[in-house]
């Protein structure tokens, strides 16, 4: 049962003709006006007196079903409004995550510079350990002088490589 069907039968239980039969009716008359109704009033005029109850209540519980309804519409909308400003509160607006997609943009940038300047300083490194080798490849291994000084440069070369990093 949805709230709006609970608040609209909380406020239709206390209609006269749902809380008292036709025969009850008729006996709360007799008893207002006396015990000699009957002769007074008759049963067809209690009845009609009872139905006009009736199609009052009726007026009534269409009247109250549609307050309910638009009070609960109301509340329904304002709550709903109240939703939507909150979660605009809490998010991004286009210019502001075009923004952040531009900073995460340089960052990264940035960082894949770095790598790259790296990846050539090791390129270089390679490339002249390769002449190196190229060179002793072509003195049939013969161990001279300026080898071993290549070598040497060779090995300062990786040995500051390594401390940049």
């Amino acid at each position: 049962m949805s709230s709006r069907e609970v608040l609209s039968q909380y406020l239709l239980g206390n209609q006269l003709t749902s809380q008292i039969t036709l025969e009850e009716f008729q006996k709360i008359a007799s008893k207002s006006l006396g015990y000699e109704t009957s002769a007074v009033v008759s049963k067809e005029k209690m009845e009609e007196w009872y139905e006009a109850y009736q199609e009052r209540d009726r007026i009534e519980r269409e009247s109250i079903k549609s307050r309910v309804d638009q009070f609960l519409k109301r509340i329904e909308r304002d709550e709903l409004c109240k939703l939507e400003t909150s979660q605009l509160k809490e998010s991004f607006t286009l210019e502001e995550l075009v923004d952040n997609l531009y900073t995460v943009d340089q960052v990264l940038d940035s960082k894949l510079e770095a790598l790259n300047s790296s990846f050539e300083a090791t390129a270089d490194v390679f490339g002249q350990f390769s002449d190196i080798l190229a060179k002793a490849n072509q003195r049939n291994r013969e161990w001279d002088e300026d080898l071993v000084d290549r070598l040497a440069e060779y090995r300062k070369m990786l040995q500051t490589e390594t401390n940049l990093e």
